[in-house]
């Protein structure tokens, strides 16, 4: 019966992440056997672990899933995705509500230069990576595919 007790007063001390939460993992890394986290899998100490409340989920996970994918596989084109599906979403999100937004109608001569530097950088830029047992490389608008043995 103590036992019980013990138990039960550990798992309500235990976090809970009604509104989300963020942290690094504690326990052991894979080679020792990893940290068990019941239901979901093994994971390592050390790793970021981010838990997002339901409701953002369901607003967000478009852009979540291949933002955190994106920074797992060091895939700047999935990160890029991402954020760039995040900041759509709030944006819409901002525009609906209530707030107060200050939207400019007039470009400045610098960040009309930033643009065609930006855009330079793009299509003089190679991005390389690999899928399905592809290597594909992208300069500007030309696609490379290469058969990986």
């Amino acid at each position: 019966m103590t036992l019980f007790k013990v138990s039960k007063q550990k798992a309500a001390e235990a976090a809970k992440f009604e509104e989300g939460g963020v942290g690094i993992l504690g326990g052991r890394r894979h080679y020792e056997g990893g940290t068990y986290i019941n239901g979901i899998g093994e994971a390592e100490k050390g790793e970021l672990f981010a838990i997002v409340n339901r409701k953002q989920t369901l607003k967000f996970q478009s852009g979540i899933i291949p933002l955190i994918e994106g920074i797992n596989r060091n895939d700047n084109s999935k990160l890029i995705k991402g954020l760039n599906e995040i900041a759509l979403k709030a944006n819409i999100e901002a525009m609906r509500g209530d707030r107060n937004i200050n939207i400019k109608n007039t470009v400045s001569l610098n960040e009309v230069q930033d643009i065609k530097r930006i855009r330079e950088l793009i299509e003089n830029s190679t991005s390389v990576s690999f899928v399905d047992g592809w290597r594909i490389e992208k300069r500007g608008n030309i696609t490379k595919r290469v058969k990986l043995n």
